[in-house]
């Protein structure tokens, strides 16, 4: 019995205490579950900052166009005028669908002291122009300017 207790063969630094070496020299279904869970633990943070910045890229995506809509409703002036006539108007976006917005229009009124009685400024309106998915998440996006 040489090398070995008993029939079996016992090696001190191979990778085991089996009746001799693999046939194959192949790893054990411990071994390859032992590397699975490694794997899998090591994914997990991956896999959760991928999900993390798809959705900050859909929401960028989403305010990048909401300003491109803002700044095309600005440039409409006969939806400004619209909304000078009435105080507010709202509707669809022709031009983008499943979008909507929302134009309030008031006389710029300037505080000009404590206890004083403000002035409107004549000709500029206060607006305040709003875009926001008609069915779905996310709030308005708006802008607030002189007109």
């Amino acid at each position: 019995m040489s090398g070995g207790i008993g029939n079996r063969n016992v090696r001190v630094f191979g990778s085991s205490l089996g009746p001799g070496p693999r046939a194959g020299g192949g790893f054990t279904l411990l071994e390859v579950l032992v590397a699975l869970v490694i794997l899998a633990v090591l994914l997990v943070p991956l896999l959760e900052s991928l999900s993390s910045s798809a959705r900050l890229e859909s929401k960028a995506g989403e305010a990048v166009t909401a300003l491109g809509l803002l700044r095309n409703l600005l440039n409409d002036a006969a939806l400004l005028d619209e909304a000078k006539l009435r105080g507010a108007v709202e509707g669809a976006v022709p031009w983008a669908d499943g979008w909507a917005y929302w134009v309030r229009a008031a006389p710029l009124t300037v505080p000009v002291g404590e206890g004083k009685i403000p002035v409107d400024v004549a000709e500029v309106m206060d607006l305040e122009i709003c875009v926001h998915r008609e069915n779905g998440p996310g709030g308005r996006k708006c802008v607030h300017v002189w007109w």
